[in-house]
């Protein structure tokens, strides 16, 4: 994977014992200005966490700092897309429900018609 790389290693305990995808672990991720990457993992169910942070200025160089920068802005771009692809899946989801609801309130308006007004 081209945006992996591998800086520190850090551990989380304490997590329930569950069916995959049943338990959920929050991390966060922050760089700022001078360099230094901030990683917080939560447990929302245990309150478990751990947390790490690497002045990537002294583990890297400044070209590399820039390059993950440009990286993380990229996928936070690429991410920003997805969200708005998925709105917009799911509002035409809701236009084709919207749709098919009103064609069978057109069927039924017709069917009612009929009743009264037979051919």
């Amino acid at each position: 994977m081209e945006f992996c790389v591998l800086i520190e290693e850090f551990l989380i305990t304490d997590i329930p014992i569950k069916r995959k995808g049943e338990v959920g672990v929050l991390v966060t991720f922050d760089i700022n200005e001078s360099g230094l990457l901030s990683v917080k993992a939560i447990n929302p169910e245990s309150a478990s966490e751990g947390s790490v942070s690497v002045n990537l200025r002294m583990a890297m160089s400044k070209e590399k700092v820039d390059d993950l920068k440009q990286k993380l802005v990229a996928l936070d771009e690429r991410l920003e897309s997805l969200r708005d692809d998925a709105q917009a899946s799911r509002g035409i989801k809701r236009g084709r429900e919207n749709l098919n609801a009103s064609a069978n309130n057109v069927a039924e308006a017709s069917n009612t018609v009929e009743a009264f007004f037979p051919e």
